[in-house]
């Protein structure tokens, strides 16, 4: 009997669906969509990683260097190394922290901003491409679905709610005290939610 299966056969899909976790389903097209995204990311000379921190950076001057690195999980040499990088090409400017000496904030020079601008452009486009599927009915319920269980992380940790996409693309414009709820706002933002037009 040959039990050998087509070379285009993905296993994944090839699962039953009712077999599939849902947070499988979630881990494979966040997998899906950082490949894709880190493909066209390319043509700018930017990784996903440095996406992030411009974004966080973005209209907002208090985060500093360690905020950002826990917000999205960079260790920190690494973070070290995308910060040394991003300096070099005139992206971003380190800035000792007002409130404690020991830190750097990260500001956006502006190259960076026009940067981050296409960046983002980039990040709308591979989630047109990828979610092309789907409805803008579904991409809302889809959208509506992630952030209603995202918040519910964030009841459960006694952090504030995460407002709507565009209060985390750009962040907050206050000082946010607790590092809890900078990283759920950060982490929202890292999924790439569309601003509802």
């Amino acid at each position: 009997m040959n039990t050998k299966t087509d070379s285009h056969e993905c296993p994944f899909l090839s699962i039953p669906n009712d077999m599939k976790p849902i947070i499988a389903l979630i881990h494979r097209a966040e997998h899906d969509c950082h490949v894709l995204f880190n493909a066209r990311l390319e043509r700018i000379d930017l990784t996903s990683k440095s996406f992030l921190i411009l974004g966080a950076s973005y209209n907002n001057t208090s985060f500093s260097q360690k905020d950002i690195a826990e917000a999205f999980f960079i260790d920190r040499t690494t973070m070290v190394n995308l910060i040394d990088e991003l300096e070099s090409r005139g992206l971003v400017e380190r800035v000792r922290h007002t409130e404690d000496r020991r830190q750097y904030r990260i500001i956006l020079t502006q190259k960076g901003e026009l940067l981050f601008k296409q960046a983002r452009e980039i990040a709308y486009q591979v989630e047109d491409e990828y979610l092309g599927v789907l409805s803008d009915k579904q991409k809302e319920d889809l959208r509506g679905s992630l952030l209603l269980v995202l918040n519910d992380q964030n009841e459960k940790k006694n952090a504030p709610k995460c407002g709507d996409a565009q209060e985390c693309w750009t962040g907050v414009k206050t000082k946010v005290k607790d590092i809890k709820a900078k990283v759920k706002k950060a982490v929202v933002a890292s999924v790439g939610l569309k601003t509802p037009k």
